[in-house]
């Protein structure tokens, strides 16, 4: 049997440490901390297909109120809120000391409320046309930390074993072949 020369060595040794000592994983991103008062960089992103919609009825010159909450279910005070309507600003507000806002001159229509690491989405109605289950404010829950989805394509892109067997296999698969097609010549 041949000796292996100090190259396959070493890749196979970098294969095996790639595989005992994997990088830590990473499925999500780290969250991004705001100050409280500081307002949302930009409107929200478009919504997922399991979007939950809330109904809000507009007061009388379309006033459009809520409250914001951290995720303990405690006011947030002196926050900023922004609403937006298709990535577009429409209006902005801060908190009072219960964490409570109210927002006028809005139409009826689909809106993002953001307010720190929260985002809510409600479907604004004209005062008197609100269908009977709407609610007469929104609730607003921010976080601290933004979970994104985890698992699909991009777990197995990014899972750390799955990326150590795939280079693992990537240098033996090509010394094994050159090994077999040695032996069968000599």
């Amino acid at each position: 049997m041949k000796r292996f020369s100090w190259t396959t060595r070493t890749a196979v040794g970098l294969a095996l440490v790639g595989m005992l000592f994997p990088q830590q994983r990473v499925l999500a991103q780290n969250p991004v901390s705001r100050p409280a008062a500081a307002a949302p960089a930009e409107p929200a992103a478009a919504a997922s297909p399991a979007l939950e919609i809330v109904d809000v009825a507009l007061s009388a010159g379309g006033g459009f109120s809520g409250q914001v909450v951290d995720g303990q279910g405690r006011p947030l005070g002196n926050t900023a809120v922004m609403v937006c309507q298709q990535q577009k600003v429409a209006a902005t507000t801060t908190t009072d000391g219960s964490g409570r806002f109210t927002v006028h001159g809005l139409q009826g229509g689909m809106y993002q409320v953001a307010s720190g690491q929260g985002v809510k989405n409600c479907r604004l109605w004209a005062d008197g046309t609100a269908p009977p289950a709407a609610q007469n404010s929104a609730l607003v829950v921010s976080s601290g930390q933004i979970v994104r989805g985890q698992g699909g394509l991009r777990y197995w892109l990014t899972n750390p074993w799955v990326l150590s067997i795939a280079v693992a296999a990537a240098i033996a698969v090509p010394i094994a072949l050159s090994n077999r097609s040695k032996a069968q010549t000599s």
